[in-house]
């Protein structure tokens, strides 16, 4: 007989020895509860045996996968006997019957089973999923304008997630008004500045995780912000144009191309232009506050516009009477005229014109008569006599 016959007789005799075993009655029996796990292409995988108390009497262990056999160990001999297909792929543990299966693949995914003595009773069943490795996700968004739908969308090029989480900042995102979550999406609703931040989205699968971040710009400006840049630029105009006005009635306090009527009118421009400036302040003022919410620096600002605005409209009741009579009395001083001397009129009348008047009609006669006399002596000169009437 030679040796490889009698290797086999060997093998043969242990076989039915250990088949004779599996008959016996055995008091400790492993759960047949199945295993299901989780393995990376490419990686290895364990795939556990029996536990102490469970692994005992044993003569003979066989792994199997789906139909096809693993190995054969026998319990004499202390060597396991592998098929060509996972010669070099596996390693057998005999203290435990455990099984690592080394460089797996998808192919290798399904159904293994290890048993001890050949019975059922003292079996294990492992159901192996074999799943890529995700790569890391890549984060894309559309829209990044104020009150639009932005949505960010995570998508990894490798593998298949099973979960997807999103983080603002640190802080987990749900479910809600503001946000919705849909597959691979994050929605978020009239989006507004405060939505800008850094976004996390975590992937995971069974056999990795892995996690990327994108900062997310809110481009442009809600309506009411809007309002409250117009109104602000309207206010500021208005304040400049008082401003102008100032500056002219200062240039011209002490010249004469300037009236009075002009006065009041560059007056009652300026109350007014400070009028409309506080008020379109505080309706910007206002925008703000109803886009932003109630702030105490806010709050402030809308109590002093209004106490300016109405020391404003009393201020113009108040001065629209005595600012006129002040400066037309000041105009009458600077600009008034002295009076030309009439011509043939004494000194004296023009300094006492009441109590002078009759002083004024006694020296027209004594005019007229010398008058007369000068005519007389013209006569005389002239060869005439005087006329005697």
């Amino acid at each position: 007989m030679s040796v490889s016959n009698f290797c086999k007789f060997v093998q043969f005799v242990l076989f039915f020895e250990a088949v004779g075993a599996a008959g016996q009655s055995e008091t400790r029996r492993p759960s047949q509860a199945r295993i299901e796990m989780f393995g990376a292409t490419g990686s290895s995988i364990l795939l556990p045996g029996f536990s102490k108390e469970h692994f005992q009497n044993v003569h003979f262990i066989r792994w199997t996968f789906l139909a096809t056999q693993i190995l054969d160990y026998y319990n004499t001999t202390q060597r396991p006997s592998f098929t060509n297909l996972y010669k070099n792929r596996c390693n057998f543990f005999p203290s435990n019957g455990s099984l690592v299966l080394r460089n797996v693949t998808m192919e290798d995914q399904g159904q293994y089973r290890v048993q001890i003595n050949l019975n059922y009773s003292r079996s294990r069943e492992i159901k192996l999923n074999v799943v890529e490795p995700l790569s890391q996700p890549l984060i894309m968004s559309d829209l990044t304008d104020v009150d639009t739908t932005v949505e960010l969308i995570c998508q990894v090029s490798v593998g298949k997630a099973s979960s997807i989480q999103w983080r603002k900042d640190d802080e987990v995102i749900t479910n809600g008004p503001q946000y919705q979550l849909v597959q691979n999406k994050l929605i978020i609703s009239k989006a507004k500045k405060s939505d800008c931040g850094n976004y996390t989205c975590t992937v995971k699968n069974p056999v990795s995780e892995m996690n990327n971040l994108y900062f997310l710009s809110i481009h442009g400006l809600p309506p009411l912000h809007r309002y409250t840049v117009g109104l602000s630029i309207a206010a500021l105009i208005s304040a400049a144009a008082t401003l102008f006005g100032i500056i002219i009635l200062c240039l011209h306090e002490n010249s004469q191309a300037i009236g009075l009527e002009l006065h009041k009118k560059m007056l009652q421009f300026l109350q007014i232009a400070t009028m409309l400036s506080l008020i379109i302040l505080f309706a910007a003022f206002v925008c703000w506050v109803c886009g932003e919410g109630p702030s105490g620096i806010a709050v402030f600002m809308l109590v002093l516009l209004s106490v300016l605005l109405i020391l404003t409209i009393l201020a113009a009741y108040v001065m629209k009477a005595s600012v006129s009579q002040w400066l037309s009395a000041i105009l009458s001083i600077k600009h008034k005229k002295p009076k030309q001397q009439t011509t043939g009129t004494p000194p004296a009348c023009q300094d006492e014109e009441d109590s002078s008047q009759p002083q004024c009609a006694e020296e027209v006669p004594l005019q007229a008569t010398s008058e007369g006399n000068c005519s007389n002596s013209r006569s005389s000169a002239n060869g005439q006599e005087p006329d005697q009437t």
